[in-house]
């Protein structure tokens, strides 16, 4: 095929086609898809958006997220909320990962930031939003009646 006097030719993957090649090729294939099935996983919460929250305008972005281990999940309905660069009066501050409790019907909207048209950059608080208010202090603690 010549396009723009310039020869190209189309390239094809061979398969193979004797049947021990295909066994090869299909062992490979199941070997990949069943590490990747049985990998550890990481219990994250729904997320979604942020919802009549105030943003922070500041005046630059935040430097890039570290590299966190992860912990041992505390309990069995707990998520992972991934650390993030919070801004204070001052700059940036790195806030860890954490194992958090989920409220029902409720969504974590991560630490986000926003650039306007004009250039500006505001700053969303990671939080939960919406579902059940979280319980108060002596009902979530009784020992401390």
């Amino acid at each position: 095929m010549a396009l723009d006097g310039v020869t190209h030719s189309a390239s094809r993957v061979r398969w193979p086609r004797h049947p021990a090649g295909l066994r090869v090729v299909a062992l490979v294939l199941g070997a990949t898809l069943l590490a990747m099935a049985c990998a550890p996983r990481i219990p994250v919460p729904p997320t979604g958006p942020h919802q009549d929250d105030t943003p922070v305008l500041v005046p630059y972005p935040p430097p890039p997220a570290r590299v966190e281990a992860v912990p041992p999940q505390p309990a069995p309905d707990a998520v992972w909320i991934d650390g993030h660069w919070q801004w204070t009066a001052g700059g940036y501050a790195w806030q860890g990962g954490r194992w958090d409790q989920p409220r029902p019907g409720a969504h974590y909207a991560p630490a986000t930031m926003v650039r306007r048209r004009n250039g500006e950059l505001f700053y969303y608080v990671g939080s939960w939003q919406g579902g059940a208010p979280p319980p108060a202090q002596d009902e979530a603690n009784p020992s401390q009646r």
